[in-house]
């Protein structure tokens, strides 16, 4: 008890106090869970979470945004982990016919703002199995999910300088009101970050990236330079 009263007295506990609440705001869900208890209700859960957002922001350097990916880049990447994952093909198709959806829905629901920010190796990723129209396929999409008033598509290519470190990607819901919440995607874990301190570090690099990439008007001029 009294090396408690003594740790309260010592003038740097507010600021450890501080970063503990920070940490107790970070969510971790298991990877290993998430596939036990099914992909496809992890992406309803996850929609779920995003219904109230107002403005979504997607930052993918190796990987096309979800929302904007075909069905055979979908399915390409599922194929790469479905054994290791022991992920089924009905599961596959569910959560293929999902995420298609959700595509979609962001295209219909003008009150929500998507802006994306997807580099050249990602559209360039050699996936194996893919076909020669992959990369076309792709390309369209992002052309035609840009003409849409509510979605903002930057390019950043490989020639463009490298404004940050990239770790990996992230996306950036915000609620009304204003609330923010980072989700980041790694092997083993996905992670929900809303502590101040964090959303500023994933702002502050959201912030390098979009200053790098092309500009909207830039990206679709781009894409239909590279669908000739």
């Amino acid at each position: 008890m009294q090396a408690a009263v003594a740790e309260m007295d010592d003038p740097a506990f507010p600021d450890r106090l501080e970063r503990l609440l920070d940490d107790a705001e970070t969510e971790v869900a298991s990877m290993f869970t998430i596939y036990r208890q099914g992909l496809v209700e992890r992406q309803r859960a996850l929609w779920a979470e995003l219904s109230t957002a107002t403005e979504l922001r997607s930052f993918g350097p190796a990987l096309v945004p979800g929302q904007l990916q075909t069905e055979e880049y979908a399915r390409l990447l599922f194929a790469l982990d479905a054994e290791h994952a022991g992920l089924q093909p009905a599961d596959i198709d569910a959560a293929i016919a999902g995420r298609l959806d959700y595509g979609r829905s962001m295209r219909e629901r003008p009150d929500v703002i998507f802006h994306a920010v997807v580099t050249e190796y990602a559209l360039r990723l050699p996936l194996p199995g893919a076909s020669p129209k992959l990369r076309s396929g792709l390309l369209r999409n992002l052309v035609d999910a840009a003409t849409c008033p509510n979605i903002t598509i930057q390019i950043l290519p490989m020639s463009a300088p490298v404004p940050s470190m990239i770790l990996g990607g992230f996306g950036i819901a915000t609620s009304t009101g204003g609330k923010a919440t980072v989700y980041v995607e790694t092997y083993s874990a996905q992670l929900t970050f809303t502590a101040a301190r964090d959303l500023e570090e994933y702002e502050h690099r959201w912030r390098l990236f979009t200053g790098s990439a092309l500009t909207p008007q830039e990206t679709i001029r781009w894409a239909q330079q590279h669908l000739k």
